[in-house]
């Protein structure tokens, strides 16, 4: 069984070093997402400096303002039309390896 496509979306503002711990967790899921986005919601302490280079897959969207919280949240998603599902993750979250495919059972389960 084909496992279903995953963007994961990460919320920054000011998140300092937490950023790349999350980033770090994310990529040592079982199952891997499709996806990474951050959305930087005006950060001006550093919290991006790195990303790029640590972690290239991660796609990063500067919308030039703090949107607040949910209208981040739903700019990522409205760029990820091309996954099945999506996972909001807070940058102070640093998930298990198997969180995201245990998501997805949960979510497949009848």
């Amino acid at each position: 069984m084909t496992r279903p496509r995953v963007a994961v979306v990460i919320v920054n503002y000011r998140s300092g070093p937490l950023l790349a711990r999350a980033l770090a967790a994310v990529a040592r899921q079982s199952h891997p997402p499709a996806r990474v986005l951050v959305v930087d919601n005006g950060s001006e302490d550093g919290s991006l400096d790195g990303i790029a280079g640590d972690f290239p897959g991660v796609e990063i969207l500067s919308p030039g303002a703090n949107l607040g919280f949910a209208a981040a949240n739903n700019l990522a998603v409205a760029s990820a039309v091309d996954v099945d599902w999506v996972a909001l993750l807070n940058p102070d979250a640093f998930p298990e390896p198997e969180w995201l495919a245990r998501c997805l059972d949960l979510a497949a389960a009848p």
